[in-house]
């Protein structure tokens, strides 16, 4: 099996009902339409129709705010690490040694 291979729809469409708040409205008020179109086996129909709903919700409501978190922090590169704290220091530490 190929590393390439695409990952089966269920997950797919679950993938997209958690980052999707348009969708979940829409599975929230009709999961047997949305599955079927979205052209789910029955097997993945039956069992999205039994999923807890409040579940799904948190789940969504916090995937969005890690989300949210992860693009608010700015990724902290290795320059950025020693402009900072460690030059700092180092003025201080050449200050008090050359005194």
């Amino acid at each position: 099996m190929s590393g390439d291979a695409p990952p089966p729809p269920l997950e797919v469409f679950l993938a997209q009902l958690y980052t999707d708040p348009e969708l979940r409205a829409r599975f929230l008020q009709d999961p047997a339409g949305v599955t079927q179109e979205a052209r789910l086996s029955e097997r993945d129909c039956t069992a999205l129709l039994q999923l807890d709903r409040t579940g799904l919700q948190l789940a969504a409501r916090s995937f969005a705010h890690k989300r949210r978190a992860k693009t608010a922090r700015a990724p902290r590169s290795a320059a950025g690490f020693w402009r900072t704290p460690w030059r700092r220091w180092i003025a201080r530490w050449r200050s008090w040694r050359f005194r």
